[in-house]
């Protein structure tokens, strides 16, 4: 998938840099309901924590559906994001 060939192309370019990112996190915008796309950010979380270059990666994944395949947001996922983002701050203090 393109996000995998994305992560590997960031992970190269960020050694050859020799620099790393402090905290990663996995957000997903789709159609779907969630419970559709559970297995991907699964995926995804993992293929962000076998990444040399990202030191640490919140271990939950952000679900951001949306109303057509160009946008906006649905209401309930701007509700989410901010929970989620709450959540990832105290993660990271």
């Amino acid at each position: 998938p393109a996000s995998k060939r994305w992560l590997r192309k960031f992970n190269r370019e960020q050694k050859k840099r020799q620099q790393a990112v402090n905290f990663g996190c996995c957000f997903i915008t789709h159609v779907w309901k969630r419970e559709r796309c559970t297995l991907q950010g699964k995926r995804l979380v993992k293929a962000l924590q076998k990444t040399t270059t990202i030191k640490k990666v919140f271990p939950e994944w952000l679900s951001g559906r949306v109303e057509t395949a160009e946008g906006p947001l649905t209401k309930e996922t701007i509700k989410s994001i901010q929970e989620f983002g709450e959540r990832i701050l105290s993660w990271i203090k």
